[in-house]
């Protein structure tokens, strides 16, 4: 399996069964110090942590490319695409429910609220009592530690 967002942490709870063996893979090289800057992920599209998927020319969409082609930035090492896009992101309920309903069983938001949070060590103090969040998890899930100028006069507008 991968070693992305879904990858990382299901290789993880697999590794807990004492009689299996667990090899967790992602394509790509060696992360850099750079990777550890979360406020400058998106400057790792288009190098060489990035698949660079390009979209086919799509005649009634991407009106605002040139070419009318869409870039599809998708991480290209440990951590896959959470190295270039600088967030955690849950899937859409409805597309978990629908999951569901078209007879997969086990995959409806209900089912898998569980592992996102068990996955989760939410720091934010006004979600630590949600019932969508968990503490105590691997990924920490916090606001950034830094502020800008450009963001505090942004809020305080």
């Amino acid at each position: 399996m991968g070693a992305g967002a879904a990858g990382a942490p299901v290789a993880r709870r697999l590794a807990e069964v004492p009689e299996w063996n667990i090899l967790l893979l992602e394509a790509g090289g060696e992360e850099s110090l750079i990777n550890s800057f979360p406020a400058i992920a998106h400057y790792l599209q288009f190098t060489d942590y990035d698949w660079a998927y390009r979209t086919d020319k799509e005649p009634h969409a991407c009106k605002g490319h040139t070419e009318k082609v869409y870039f599809w930035p998708a991480g290209k090492t440990l951590g896959d695409s959470t190295i270039i896009n600088d967030m955690y992101t849950r899937g859409n309920v409805r597309d978990f429910d629908w999951l569901a309903y078209a007879g997969n069983l086990g995959w409806s938001y209900g089912d898998v609220l569980l592992y996102f949070m068990k996955n989760e060590d939410v720091k934010v103090p006004e979600l630590k009592r949600s019932r969508y969040h968990g503490v105590g998890g691997p990924l920490s899930i916090n606001h950034p530690s830094y502020k800008s100028k450009l963001i505090v006069a942004f809020l305080e507008t």
